[in-house]
């Protein structure tokens, strides 16, 4: 009698947990095995009965095959699609800011060329673009998705001649390859030039292209004379990996830079203010997920 009465006790505690068991909550269930079964392969039993868990937005989709008494087994979770770089939460739609650069100048000589209509981006006189975007405007939270930068062709400008009339540009453009870098953005429109980044201070090196001016190209495109040139993120994935370490204060700086041979008139912000023709501003478009 002594036996079966044990026996007894021991078959009313083995049913008192079973039942405590299924009525606990499913994630205090799988806490616990997690922490009973650290290191080992986790298999979790789970009543067909019962609801499947969401657990941080994704359903469970492997089962194992049932048990003895008709559980299956939790194998893995679904893993949910990225949006970006380093991201890990999707998004269904995004949205689109357009900027018009807030600054932008020609390197080429001691000479300020921060107010002038075109800039010539070209091998022959060893000049470089360099653009400043105000991103102020974007959410905090945004996840950028996407960038492009967009520089209009300027087909007629005073600076195409020798005098101060309005004349073509075409003759000038050349065929050849434009690559794109991040850049410092403490430079002054007005004052900067070849080797000043603004009025008493120096660029790392001439040109801004030290170390400390300029970042290593996320990008490069094959210029065709006499057309607008675009610099994509989908094309150039290194355009949005690079994107943090050079933004400052919210702003990001970019340089164009010709090479092969390439010569580029680019409208500036300052297009059409000469009585020529207005062509199109830089831009830089960025969608991201709100």
């Amino acid at each position: 009698m002594h036996h079966v009465a044990v026996l007894d006790v021991g078959y009313a505690l083995a049913s008192t947990w079973t039942s405590i068991w299924e009525m606990m909550p499913l994630p205090l269930v799988v806490a616990l095995a997690v922490m009973a079964c650290a290191g080992c392969n986790l298999l979790l039993p789970l009543s067909p009965a019962r609801d499947l868990p969401v657990l941080n937005g994704v359903t469970p989709t492997e089962f194992g095959a049932p048990d003895s008494s008709g559980n299956e087994a939790f194998v893995g979770l679904e893993s949910g699609p990225k949006d970006g770089p380093g991201g890990d939460v999707g998004c269904t739609t995004t949205a689109m800011i357009p900027l018009t650069a807030v600054a932008d100048a020609c390197l080429i000589s001691e000479i300020p060329y921060g107010k002038d209509t075109v800039c010539n981006i070209g091998v022959g006189i060893n000049s470089r673009g360099i653009f400043r975007f105000d991103m102020s405007a974007l959410p905090a939270e945004a996840k950028i998705q996407q960038m492009k930068l967009s520089l209009g062709y300027a087909a007629i400008d005073t600076a195409c001649g020798a005098t101060s009339t309005c004349v073509s540009c075409d003759s000038i453009e050349k065929a050849g390859t434009l690559q794109l870098a991040y850049m410092t953005s403490t430079w002054v429109e007005a004052q900067t030039t070849w080797t000043l980044a603004k009025t008493g201070v120096a660029w790392d090196k001439p040109g801004a292209s030290g170390a400390s001016d300029l970042g290593t190209p996320v990008a490069a495109v094959a210029h065709t004379p006499k057309q607008a040139v675009v610099f994509d993120s989908s094309a150039n994935s290194a355009m949005l990996t690079q994107l943090d370490t050079w933004k400052l204060n919210k702003q990001i700086s970019l340089q164009v830079i010709p090479t092969n041979g390439a010569v580029f008139i680019a409208a500036t912000r300052e297009s059409g203010s000469k009585g020529c023709s207005a062509y199109s501003k830089p831009s830089l478009e960025i969608s991201y997920c709100p």
